[in-house]
């Protein structure tokens, strides 16, 4: 009777778990399973004046659980070669391990036991804050091409708006959290009404009810859902963000505006064919941006343009699933490009009163120009199709990435991201592309962020505001190398004019 009342128990609790929404990829023949657990809350459910708050939690509840120490839970996860990651963006935060399906009993227990009974001890507290802020000062000293696409970020959505902040906060906010908000604000926000529940690869019905059954014992969501967001303002012409930054070696440039096209929109399909003609990233082949500033006048390392928000773009070569918005921007990627007195070390250019900040600048908007009022050709849009349709392929090559973006989806009313985009692009036209770079694309309302050194500010602010012609500075044994076609555009390049309606001046916006 025992027995048949504890059936009769679980029965019940895995029927009522079936309310929670699961995505599910099953293959009996996968050697792994992997599980995500995604909870819809994210930064900008942060409260304003403790932004950071809700990465700090994440990344303190996989440390260690009731049952597990952090160096307890290492040594158990680390002899079946997995670990539970956890990553925060915008709206989403994320839990997610893959293991060998031997031990997923074993390493779904750890991560169950993470979720419904994290540990937050003070010590584990205090030392993911200083993570944190570390972090924040590494990004201010050393990583200007990052705090680049953060100051564009702030600027594009302007101060008050929830996305406006990095996911890890800034120093004074992180300063005001404590282990009680922690504690507060994981009972309050990781809840099972916002919680999807991703299973990909070899489980069966009998491990997905007991981990539906777990899940449904973490409490309700207790607090109202979060106030829509601000519409993002167009800019009017250019709106320029600097960061006055000493010791810097060349300016670092993001510059963008926020559209309304996303994953949502069919005609997504047609951008991603137009991008990847245009500044793919690290597609350096096809680009027409890496071709023209870098290969061809050795302006800086690269440059890039994206359709949606790319984390950690110095290090990833592909987009990558957990960071589905609400709100989207496009943007354009100007890796650091030399200032004034990196020019001045060659006796040949002395006199150099000014980098290439702005010519780079307007050379980007040169080339889009271009694309908005001619598009692409049939050719390239035949070769590019079935490039970009490959390339997908590679965004879902494991099965926890192709876990993540069919999870990615929900948010955007697509089950299959991957397969919707390249079945949409086999029915494209190279007029359909055409249409939706006229559609969505401008290249005369831009934020434009730069990170530069001390040095050289007073000599943009200048440029700036009397929209003076800015010549691009060549090594002279670059320049030698260059056709007459060249320096002839470099010429028309370097004076077009730039509608030019703000500029901000800042040191510091962590």
């Amino acid at each position: 009777m025992t027995h048949f009342f504890s059936t009769l128990v679980f029965l019940i609790l895995a029927s009522s778990a079936m309310a929670l929404d699961v995505v599910e990829i099953p293959n009996a023949s996968s050697p792994l399973l992997s599980i995500r657990l995604m909870f819809k809350v994210g930064s900008r459910h942060d409260p304003v004046d403790k932004f950071g708050l809700s990465y700090l939690t994440a990344s303190l509840a996989v440390q260690a659980s009731q049952k597990y120490s952090n160096q307890q839970l290492e040594e158990r996860l680390y002899p079946m070669a997995v670990s539970i990651d956890c990553s925060v963006d915008k709206e989403v935060t994320i839990f997610t391990v893959t293991g060998h399906k031997d031990h997923s009993e074993q390493f779904y227990g750890v991560l169950r036991d993470v979720i419904l009974h994290p540990r937050f001890s003070e010590d584990d507290f205090q030392r993911r804050k200083k993570l944190s802020l570390s972090y924040l000062n590494d990004l201010r000293t050393n990583d200007d091409e990052d705090l680049s696409k953060i100051v564009l970020e702030w600027g594009l959505f302007g101060a008050s708006h929830p996305y406006a902040h990095t996911t890890v906060g800034n120093e004074p906010a992180l300063q005001k959290i404590t282990l009680d908000d922690v504690k507060n604000f994981y009972a309050q926000n990781f809840t099972k009404d916002r919680l999807i529940i991703g299973l990909a690869g070899h489980y069966d019905a009998k491990f997905k009810n007991q981990v539906l059954a777990d899940m449904q014992t973490l409490p309700s969501t207790k607090l109202a859902e979060a106030a829509p967001l601000p519409i993002p303002r167009l800019p009017n012409g250019i709106e320029v963000l600097l960061v006055d930054k000493p010791g810097t070696f060349g300016s670092a440039i993001f510059m963008g505006f926020p559209w309304s096209v996303d994953r949502r929109s069919d005609d997504f399909a047609a951008l991603l064919i137009a991008n990847s003609y245009f500044g793919e990233h690290r597609m350096p082949n096809h680009g027409q941006l890496f071709k023209r500033m870098r290969q061809i006048r050795g302006l800086n390392y690269g440059d890039y343009s994206y359709l949606e928000w790319f984390p950690e773009a110095g290090f990833r070569l592909q987009q990558e699933a957990g960071t589905p918005r609400q709100q989207n921007y496009f943007s354009i990627w100007i890796r650091p490009v030399q200032v004034a007195k990196q020019f001045q070390q060659n006796p040949d250019l002395k006199d150099t009163t000014e980098g290439n900040t702005l010519f780079a600048i307007r050379l980007a908007l040169f080339e889009l120009k271009k694309l908005v009022n001619d598009g692409i050709k049939a050719e390239d849009f035949e070769r590019l199709r079935g490039f970009v349709k490959g390339n997908l392929q590679r965004y879902v090559e494991t099965q926890s990435a192709r876990l993540g973006f069919r999870m990615d989806g929900t948010l955007y009313g697509r089950k299959d991201y991957v397969l919707e985009m390249t079945t949409l692009m086999d029915k494209l036209t190279v007029a359909d592309v055409n249409r939706a770079i006229k559609k969505y694309w401008q290249f005369e309302n831009f934020y434009v962020a730069i990170v530069s050194d001390s040095s050289e500010i007073p000599s943009l602010v200048a440029s700036l505001k009397s929209n003076k012609p800015t010549p691009i500075i060549y090594q002279p044994a670059i320049r030698k190398g260059l056709g007459k076609d060249i320096l002839e555009e470099d010429a028309v390049i370097a004076a077009l004019p730039l509608r030019v309606s703000k500029v901000d001046i800042r040191r510091d916006f962590l």
